[in-house]
């Protein structure tokens, strides 16, 4: 659907509040639901389906990425994270194929991710000035990275049980 000349003109003397006012609700919906992903990745990883769906597919590793890896650098959709023991390579992954973990990274301070990445085809490098670098195979990620097991799940649940049980004795 188009728009005036009279429309676009009159678009660009309306403050900012009333300019958003006239988006389309259906959109502003989806993009506000889009940016929630975003910003607040589901943390029980046991109850969200698009990671339930990941973890499923025999078709990706899972690798966990702690938080001092993840890169200053993010772009738009996707999630970049140094490579443990480079200093100039860093991976970069479409956002929805990472996933933040409830459980805390070794010594409980930071957060970590599990990143799925495809077994076959080549992954995305870039050195720390954002240039494209010649992609690594998962196969060769996986030197570099932890492996995670594949019922991290249960693993989430069952480290929210402890801490729980933990916590009903130290209140006893």
């Amino acid at each position: 659907k188009g728009i005036t000349m009279d429309q676009y003109t009159q678009g660009a003397e309306m403050s900012a509040e009333d300019y958003m006012a006239t988006e389309d609700p259906r959109q502003k919906a989806s993009v506000e639901a889009e940016l929630h992903r975003a910003e607040a990745p589901k943390k029980n990883l046991n109850e969200d389906p698009d990671y339930l769906r990941m973890d499923a597919n025999p078709a990706y590793e899972k690798v966990i990425v702690n938080e001092s890896l993840v890169a200053g650098m993010q772009r738009e959709g996707a999630f970049i994270s140094r490579v443990p023991g480079s200093t100039d390579s860093y991976l970069v992954c479409n956002n929805r194929n990472v996933f933040e973990s409830s459980i805390p990274t070794a010594g409980g301070k930071g957060k970590a991710y599990i990143m799925f990445l495809p077994k076959d085809g080549r992954n995305l490098i870039m050195d720390r000035n954002g240039e494209w670098k010649e992609g690594m195979s998962t196969k060769e990620l996986m030197k570099h990275y932890d492996p995670v097991e594949r019922d991290h799940a249960k693993t989430v649940t069952d480290h929210l049980e402890k801490t729980a049980k933990a916590v009903e004795r130290i209140k006893k």
